[in-house]
């Protein structure tokens, strides 16, 4: 991490001058956008070190609190991906050819996977930090600040992306199975449905097959 003020604003200004596409009219905008990203970031370490922390309003810590929280494991893994997909518009396509915005876990992140696939479209991928800006949504806002910030390096690696997105799918998976078994559960407490039922076996197999615990 870069502590000194001065390395951090030209490290800025490069990021700034790297996304504004050799647009100079661009730049100060940028320049502006990374800097309230790092104010952002710095202030959540902050909240970390605090002993007695703020509810964030950072979606991702949000969940970690959330009564039905989801593993940071998966969390990382969501996180690595969408900051790939709205920072590397290579990564991006690559992301979005195997897997499609409705996937992503959490709203906000859904949400900035749209824009970036319309950006993409539209050979407007520089724009998407302007685009988030110009909608006026805070909160979409901020996480984008946030994963502009979001070290990608990891998911060049071989099958990087790959594994995350089986991590993201098979998380989901379990939480349907999980849904499913307590509704199988009511309906035997209800005397609807019996351990001999087909539809009982059936599920049962599918944990075997995935490796779940089937009680």
């Amino acid at each position: 991490a870069l502590i000194d003020p001065i390395e951090q604003k030209e490290c800025l200004k490069l990021l700034a001058e790297t996304w504004s596409g050799g647009q100079p009219e661009r730049l100060h905008a940028l320049e502006q956008a990374l800097v309230r990203a790092l104010a952002e970031q710095q202030r959540r370490q902050t909240w970390h070190r605090s002993p007695t922390p703020p509810l964030p309003n950072d979606p991702i810590a949000a969940a970690l609190i959330a009564p039905q929280q989801i593993p940071p494991g998966v969390l990382r893994a969501e996180r690595d991906l969408i900051a790939g997909l709205v920072q590397d518009p290579a990564l991006a396509r690559h992301i979005l050819t195997q897997m499609s915005p409705d996937e992503f876990l959490l709203p906000v992140h859904r949400d900035l996977a749209r824009l970036a696939q319309g950006c993409l479209e539209e050979q407007s991928f520089a724009e998407l930090p302007v685009l988030v800006g110009d909608l006026g949504d805070e909160l979409l806002r901020q996480t984008l600040s946030g994963l502009l910030l979001h070290d990608i390096t990891p998911l060049h690696a071989r099958n990087a992306v790959e594994d995350r997105i089986q991590r993201l799918r098979r998380y989901r998976l379990e939480e349907t199975l999980r849904r499913q078994r307590a509704e199988l559960l009511q309906k035997m407490m209800a005397g609807q449905l019996s351990r001999d039922d087909p539809t009982w076996q059936v599920w049962q197999e599918t944990l075997r097959t995935l490796k779940l615990p089937t009680r």
